[in-house]
């Protein structure tokens, strides 16, 4: 069996309402406009059920996680945030409840409004049906380790729910705007600063049951984790509020396999090793691939087992 945990869709009543919310004079707001316009509404996968299992049957995929992308439903105005969040949760519930052997989904959350999220975290996992979390790598710049976020944490915490880390619009986005930056680099590094703070912060030592899932193999974690335990040891600031050095607690993190490239998906494998990694395609966005997540994972030559929980074990054993 194979679960593709990084995959997208987007219900088209939510695609019309965030056009109109979107504010064409702020620099962010034109960066997710641009994704909308150019990636998201050319690419009728997007929200096509049918091509969707279409594609999916012919990579051999059996199952998906659905999450919103950028911009989710990260929107100031409570009001509006906190209808975006149910009218996308239930439209992705529907999906599952049609499709039970097809599809799982995560819940998007009406943040920074942290009474809302909790309030609507419960529905969508409780009554929905939902099978873990999506949030932003920052909610409209705010990094996620803001003491305003820890109730939040708590909450999923206490419920055991996985908590998929997708990137936003990245910080520097104003020198991200050209060759398609943000999505080729930006976007990982805002990826990894978010799961460091969470590190750094104490959220992964205090919210111990939290399954937390880095897409893109980790952004860059594997590849600077010493660096990061480095800091940890060599300034005081990074030792105020964690017992142990950040690498005890970045490799407890899930990482999908969205690189393809053979030599970093090894450096995560020896990094954290199989059984914290999960198959993930980013599709239908271009830069994703189910057939290429797929032949990575097989490339690796791993034994059957740990093949095994790559593809799906992991993350039935992690999904609600």
């Amino acid at each position: 069996m194979k679960i593709d945990v990084h995959a997208h869709y987007y219900p088209l009543d939510y695609l019309e309402e965030i056009e109109r919310l979107a504010d064409r004079s702020n620099l962010r707001d034109q960066a997710w406009l641009g994704i909308n316009e150019r990636k998201v509404k050319t690419t009728p996968a997007m929200w096509s059920v049918d091509q969707r299992l279409a594609e999916m049957d012919a990579a051999g995929v059996d199952m998906q996680a659905l999450s919103l992308s950028i911009p989710n439903v990260f929107f100031e105005d409570r009001a509006v945030a906190v209808a975006l969040a149910q009218s996308t949760n239930e439209a992705l519930a529907d999906i599952c409840r049609k499709h039970p052997r097809r599809f799982k989904a995560l819940a998007s959350l009406p943040l920074p409004h942290v009474d809302d999220a909790i309030v609507e975290m419960r529905r969508a996992v409780e009554h929905l049906g939902m099978h873990g979390l999506v949030l932003g790598s920052n909610i409209n710049t705010r990094p996620l380790d803001s003491p305003e976020f820890m109730p939040l944490y708590e909450e999923a915490d206490r419920l055991g729910l996985a908590i998929f880390i997708h990137p936003m619009i990245p910080m520097g986005i104003e020198s991200l705007g050209v060759y398609d930056l943000a999505a080729g680099a930006g976007f990982l590094l805002d990826t990894t600063v978010a799961a460091a703070r969470l590190a750094y912060s104490g959220v992964l030592e205090r919210c111990r049951n939290l399954k937390v899932i880095i897409p893109h193999l980790g952004g860059v974690i594997p590849y600077i984790i010493k660096r990061l335990d480095n800091s940890y040891r060599t300034r005081p600031e990074c030792r105020l509020v964690i017992s142990n050095p950040p690498s005890h607690y970045l490799t407890r993190l899930y990482m999908d396999v969205v690189s393809f490239h053979q030599p970093a998906l090894r450096c995560a494998l020896d990094t954290v090793g199989a059984g914290q990694l999960l198959l993930g395609s980013d599709y239908p966005f271009a830069l994703g691939s189910m057939e290429q997540a797929v032949a990575s994972v097989k490339e690796l030559g791993l034994p059957a087992e740990d093949e095994e929980r790559v593809f799906s074990g992991n993350a039935l054993g992690i999904l609600r």
